[in-house]
């Protein structure tokens, strides 16, 4: 189940992000004003089905963006840990401390601050 959720919500999110999605946007923008004009853009069940619609799909990209975020960090921080790994002079305990608490995570930045010369 959850690689299946992995899947769509990777094709989901490069499909939403498409220039092909944006003109389908703007091709529904245009066709929601033209409509307008023809039912009245005060019309409760006009103004219901548009509001509607918009909160759905809003609602559902922002689940499919979050888990190919979510996807993309955790891959990003196995590169990075994996890097860590790869250099002797590295520092084994900034391995995963983005599981650390914040407190943890400041005194990290401020140690590689130190480390590198900047304050």
């Amino acid at each position: 189940m959850l690689e299946w959720f992995a899947r769509f919500s990777r094709k989901a999110s490069a499909a939403a992000g498409s220039w092909q999605a944006f003109v389908a946007a703007c091709t529904l923008v245009l066709a929601w004003l033209i409509g307008g004009f023809f039912v009245g853009f005060g019309s409760e069940l006009y103004q219901l089905l548009i509001n509607t619609t918009t909160a759905i799909v809003t609602f559902l990209i922002v689940f499919l963006i979050q888990g190919s975020q979510n996807r993309d960090t955790s891959a990003l921080h196995a590169k990075v840990d994996a890097l860590i790994c790869a250099i002797k002079e590295a520092d084994d305990e900034m391995i995963r401390i983005e599981d650390g608490s914040d407190d943890q995570l400041a005194q990290a930045r401020e140690k590689t601050k130190a480390a590198s010369g900047r304050s």
